[in-house]
């Protein structure tokens, strides 16, 4: 059983193509827009074929706060450097692509009213690229950047998160979030900007538009249910608290980089010629990779997920609820398959 990226449950799921009978996996093809020669004769008798389902790609995007009050003490500025290149060059991190990106924009006081325009960032300060080959250009960039200025994170997120919500346009089936890190709330810039609030719409309207995530992560002396909100709105649950320990970044790192993937499965691709039909997509998960298993209902998406198992489309990737994805995690034999042909299971 192979796994994926030391993700331990993550075992190479089978995606089962079946059709009851009168239906077909793919419609629209001009082979009559059956995918299976052979179909069942009900709904639970499913035939076909197995495909391998995997995991969407993952690319983070850094955006790390370098205010000056980074230099208070200044082994915190040490420690938060220290842990971004420990996750960088880790063995866990490669094949995934990462970028970077600092706030206040530029270290330089004299550019100071500046820094709240979101224009200037949108261009990275190390571009996405995966891993190890991007190390050098982020170590780099780490290494020549000095805490300064104020917290303008309204500008800084905006900025990032509009670079992306692009690159995401350019990979819709890949996992793209924007890992927010700070130690402290907002400010500098006019009263709606530094509302915690306004910054929260900012993910919320990254998510809804094409599922672009927000984590947020807080070190030093950040409020973390101030930020909480942030994080809520981008669809990540939770701040991850490493205000006691800097050191601890690292860790926070690593388990975003495997939240960020290992509860979304990108689709199959259809035979040349053949459409997929959403409408025939069920998602069944094997408790220890044995038994019956249990299919999971689909919702409509995210905001409907509640504390119930489900599975919800984001674009055509598919996207465990909470529930479901804490439960798959947490056992390392689970199998996930998606089974297509099958009239949807909805909640």
């Amino acid at each position: 059983m192979t796994s994926f990226r030391g993700c331990a449950w993550c075992c190479a799921a089978l995606v089962v193509a079946c059709a009851a009978e009168g239906e077909s996996l793919y419609l629209g093809g001009s082979g009559g827009g059956a995918f299976l020669a052979t179909t069942s004769t009900g709904e639970s008798g499913c035939l076909g074929i197995a495909r391998e389902a995997y995991p969407v790609p993952a690319h983070l995007l850094l955006l790390v706060d370098r205010s000056g009050s980074f230099n208070d003490p200044p082994q915190k500025w040490a420690a938060m450097t220290y842990a971004l290149k420990s996750f960088i060059g880790s063995p866990s991190a490669a094949g995934i692509r990462v970028g970077l990106n600092f706030f206040p924009w530029t270290a330089d006081e004299s550019y100071a009213p500046q820094w709240c325009q979101y224009a200037h960032y949108q261009d990275l300060d190390v571009p996405l690229a995966a891993l190890p080959d991007n190390e050098a250009a982020m170590v780099a960039a780490i290494d020549t950047t000095t805490p300064s200025g104020m917290t303008p994170t309204f500008g800084a997120l905006k900025g990032t998160l509009l670079s992306a919500m692009s690159y995401k346009d350019e990979h819709v089936g890949d996992g793209v979030a924007v890992v927010l890190t700070t130690d402290g709330e907002p400010n500098y810039c006019t009263a709606e900007e530094n509302s915690i609030v306004s910054i929260a719409e900012l993910a919320e309207l990254a998510l809804s538009y094409n599922g672009v995530r927000t984590y947020v992560v807080a070190v030093g002396d950040a409020d973390v249910a101030a930020l909480t909100p942030i994080a809520l709105a981008g669809g990540t649950e939770q701040v991850f608290d490493v205000t006691s320990n800097t050191d601890a970044l690292t860790a926070a790192l690593s388990a975003i980089k495997l939240d960020a993937v290992d509860c979304e499965f990108a689709m199959p691709p259809a035979p040349e010629g053949e459409t997929l039909d959403l409408g025939h997509v069920n998602v069944t998960y094997y408790a220890g990779g044995a038994g019956e298993g249990e299919t999971i209902p689909h919702v409509e998406d995210g905001a409907a997920c509640g504390t119930e198992p489900g599975w919800y489309y984001r674009d055509t990737t598919i996207v465990l609820c909470p529930a479901t994805c804490d439960a798959v995690q947490a056992d390392a034999a689970a199998r996930v398959e998606i089974v297509f042909g099958c009239t949807t299971i909805v909640k």
